[in-house]
């Protein structure tokens, strides 16, 4: 029969679209330039900043701090400074949307210390330790 599926329909639109912002942030922040990294950040503050459902906040929360891992272990892996500074420059990008969520929702704050994003912030500052010079993220950003 036509039109018989055994997902609902809702949930797999919302999750297809879950996934395509999740896609969407992480192209940005891996292969697309300055700007689009800002912009993919603003579409996904807009998004987080919408929810009222903790969990669903957690999870997304969880996604972005994996990004920001995922950046530090870039900068951790290599020796040219150009990708380091191109690493703490997203970085920096992403705590900023952080920053702007955190500071309008106090259910963002709770999710924030639960998802540990305070060690994740730390891990990927401590990655930069040990670069040329012992640069931080700041210092090769300025370079």
């Amino acid at each position: 029969p036509t039109g018989v599926s055994k997902r609902t329909p809702g949930i797999a639109e919302e999750s297809d679209a879950l996934s395509n912002l999740y896609r969407l942030l992480h192209c940005a922040m891996f292969d697309l330039g300055l700007d689009g990294c800002r912009s993919a950040a603003s579409v996904f503050e807009a998004f987080l900043s919408s929810f009222a459902n903790y969990e669903e906040l957690k999870r997304d929360m969880l996604f972005v701090l994996d990004l920001v891992s995922e950046l530090g272990e870039a900068a951790v892996a290599t020796d040219d400074i150009a990708v380091k500074v191109a690493a703490a420059e997203r970085g920096t990008i992403l705590f900023g949307m952080l920053r702007s969520v955190l500071e309008a929702r106090s259910v963002a704050r709770d999710a924030f210390r639960e998802c540990a994003g305070f060690q994740g912030m730390i891990r990927f500052l401590s990655s930069y330790q040990g670069s040329e010079s012992d640069s931080s993220p700041v210092e090769l950003a300025r370079k």
